[in-house]
């Protein structure tokens, strides 16, 4: 059977820090090292959790994959990013941040990074129940290696990638960190092949 790789996510995933994302990113790096026949990346910069959801149903608008084994990792970007349908066509991220606090803790009734954390477990959920109701595998881990931790405090579900290890904390590199990283603080080229490789340890 052919195999199907699904990468979600926000700049990280879409290979912000190099001048050809769609090939030098870490998804299309593992789709190659898995020797999976096909990759769909669902990303682009700024991108909010369920704005990234949205935009997976919105883009695969739940075609017949039957004729793949398909697996699908979301590497989570910063809970405090939210979104709405723009119009018929468009979805448009925000940050908390675009909000004043006063109405920031009116929406929330709470300190606003509690309640961006519900959300984004939320939105988890219903990633995790779309996969399931596809028999598709899905497997998340966190680009903010504490948030990621906190949130598998709250909910210890089997689809997160072991969080002991942080895809990419260049801490093995002393003394290296300009060598992986772009101008933008991105990953560069060799940065995506580090991360794609330790992806790749993590899911093996």
């Amino acid at each position: 059977m052919k195999k199907l790789l699904i990468t979600l996510g926000c700049s990280l995933t879409y290979g912000e820090g190099t001048d050809t994302p769609s090939e030098k990113g870490w998804p299309p790096r593992l789709c190659k090292k898995l020797g999976f026949d096909k990759l769909i990346n669902i990303s682009s910069g700024g991108w909010s959790t369920s704005g990234i959801v949205k935009q997976m149903v919105e883009s695969l608008n739940f075609k017949d994959y039957s004729d793949y084994e398909v697996y699908v990792i979301f590497f989570l970007p910063d809970p405090t990013r939210i979104s709405f349908y723009w119009d018929l066509e468009h979805i448009q991220h925000f940050l908390l941040s675009d909000i004043s606090d006063e109405t920031s803790f009116h929406l929330f009734n709470t300190e606003p990074e509690v309640g961006a954390l519900k959300e984004q477990l939320f939105y988890i959920k219903i990633l995790e129940q779309i996969c399931e109701n596809q028999n598709w595998n899905v497997s998340l881990l966190h680009s903010n290696h504490d948030i990621g931790k906190e949130l598998i405090k709250l909910y210890p579900s089997d689809s997160w990638i072991n969080n002991d290890y942080h895809v990419l904390s260049w801490d093995d590199y002393v003394g290296q960190h300009k060598e992986y990283t772009a101008p933008c603080n991105h990953p560069n080229e060799k940065g995506y092949e580090s991360v794609s490789n330790r992806i790749l340890k993590l899911i093996h």
